[in-house]
């Protein structure tokens, strides 16, 4: 694993000053293969074919011929991208020391381990939610344009390599999961997306999103929100994030929003996740778990929106931990987490009161 300054994450918020830095995988990686991909590179004037009033090609099987026959290059995505809070006056050598400090042979190793799992989302925040950043003053410069350059100058240089041979460390997944997983498929989308099936068994707190863009087409003002079913196909919106730009060509696992804060969407039982970017494309196929909803332009939010059905899965997951108030006795049934369950033997685990005898 080797770690890269990105300068594109410098800004301020609230006061504060936030840069970002990638975690990019080696060839000796396990998430090597997943983020080192072929790109095409895309004309500046696009796709020369017929699109209708959002810019998506009217004759899919032309645009599929078009894009196939572009030129290709390789490039490696990121597998997690971090931002964290520095003071403005950081030079290159703190930052390495602060990298370090979150980062050793365990934390990257057990990162390469749980990023190529399907369940991934479950896992990364749970790791990383202790690797907390230390405290900084507010930024006192007033020139902000010329603060992110002095910055971005200092900073340039970071590029950290980390030696292999660290020791995974177990890690129990979340109890909440909505969508689907966020895996290559056979056709791209825009509009609003909101995966139907694999919705919350429980109310609680989403702060994990996978999302995998199309090659070539990468999202702009990438929002997630939950949704809630009013009656048939018309959705409201419960709680939602501005994730921001989101990399193309393979799965992107994000705990923090575009503003460097932790993702923390409110989820309830039944609720349902859906995306919306300004520009770009969602992946989406037939390996059908539930189909998904759309609707053209963006409702993030809306009310009681009606919404039309398409039985492809899209790309989309989240992953988060339940509200407080679960069993304080017993963590697991049969090996699987307590937390998971909606029901046991028919009756809703609120409503359980014992299993075999131990109180819950």
């Amino acid at each position: 694993m080797r770690i890269a300054f990105n300068p594109t994450g410098t800004h301020t918020h609230k006061g504060y000053l936030k840069v970002r830095f990638d975690l990019i995988p080696d060839p000796t990686d396990k998430t090597y293969a997943m983020h080192h991909i072929q790109v095409p590179v895309i004309p500046p004037g696009g796709y020369p074919g017929a699109v209708d009033e959002m810019g998506a090609p009217i004759d899919q099987a032309d645009y599929d011929k078009w894009l196939g026959g572009l030129p290709k290059v390789w490039q490696t995505n990121p597998c997690l991208s971090h931002i964290v809070t520095v003071p403005e006056d950081i030079q290159l050598q703190e930052l390495e020391n602060l990298v370090c400090n979150v980062f050793n042979k365990d934390t990257t190793a057990t990162l390469d381990d749980i990023l190529v799992q399907p369940d991934s989302a479950h896992l990364v925040s749970v790791f990383m939610r202790d690797k907390g950043i230390p405290s900084v003053k507010p930024v006192k410069a007033k020139d902000l344009v010329g603060l992110v350059s002095s910055v971005n100058a200092r900073l340039a240089g970071l590029g950290l390599a980390f030696e292999g041979g660290g020791s995974v460390i177990p890690i129990e997944p979340q109890s909440i999961v909505v969508g689907y997983e966020a895996i290559d498929r056979a056709y791209d989308c825009y509009y609003t997306r909101v995966a139907q099936a694999v919705k919350a068994l429980a109310d609680g707190t989403i702060d994990t999103i996978e999302i995998f863009a199309a090659s070539g087409y990468p999202l702009a003002d990438c929002e997630v929100a939950t949704f809630f079913v009013v009656s048939g196909n018309n959705l409201s919106t419960r709680d939602s994030e501005l994730l921001g730009n989101v990399a193309a060509g393979s799965k992107q696992t994000i705990t923090l929003n575009s503003v460097g804060g932790a993702i923390s969407i409110d989820v309830m039982i039944d609720d349902c996740i859906g995306t919306y970017f300004s520009s770009g494309r969602l992946k989406q196929g037939t390996t059908t778990t539930g189909g998904h909803w759309w609707r053209s332009g963006d409702n993030i939010p809306c009310t009681d929106a009606t919404f039309g059905i398409n039985s492809n899965d899209i790309s989309l997951k989240g992953t988060g931990t339940e509200a407080a108030g679960g069993w304080a006795n017993i963590g697991k049934v049969m090996g699987v987490a307590a937390a998971a369950f909606g029901k046991m033997n028919g009756v809703a685990v609120a409503d359980v009161k014992t299993v075999s005898g131990v109180a819950v």
